[in-house]
């Protein structure tokens, strides 16, 4: 699957054009690869785009091992994240502009999808959704 398939199944179609040319930006070592590991590892979200992006332009092997080895991955980024607020975590792991579109939109779907991108719990995901959504 091409990057620009991945992007096109996980950006809206407003998003689709900005999010391709982010990713167009990178053009080093490994270049089709290195796009399709950012593309996955955003997960629809334009800031993860940008946050992956400067990753791989410090050192590509970084997305590659985070979105080829996810398991092993999933592990260094939970320590990593331990100890961190919420919104540190939404900012380590590129998704606060989700987050607040997703609260904008009252899409609790999209918001329990990005905080558990964050390693939170059910219990703190549906407490942050409340404080954030009337329902």
């Amino acid at each position: 699957m091409s990057y620009l398939d991945i992007l096109k199944g996980e950006f809206s179609s407003q998003d689709q054009e900005a999010a391709i040319e982010i990713i167009e930006a990178y053009d080093d070592l490994e270049a089709n690869r290195v796009k399709q590991a950012i593309a996955r590892l955003a997960s629809g979200s334009l800031d993860g785009l940008r946050h992956f992006l400067e990753a791989a332009k410090k050192d590509y092997r970084d997305v590659l091992y985070w979105s080829e080895y996810e398991e092993e991955a999933r592990e260094s980024s939970k320590s990593a994240l331990s100890g961190m607020t919420v919104n540190e975590r939404l900012q380590h792991t590129g998704q606060f502009d989700a987050f607040d579109s997703a609260v904008k939109a009252d899409d609790i779907e999209a918001l329990r999808r990005i905080l558990k991108k964050c390693f939170l719990d059910n219990e703190n995901i549906d407490a942050i959704i409340r404080h954030h959504i009337n329902t």
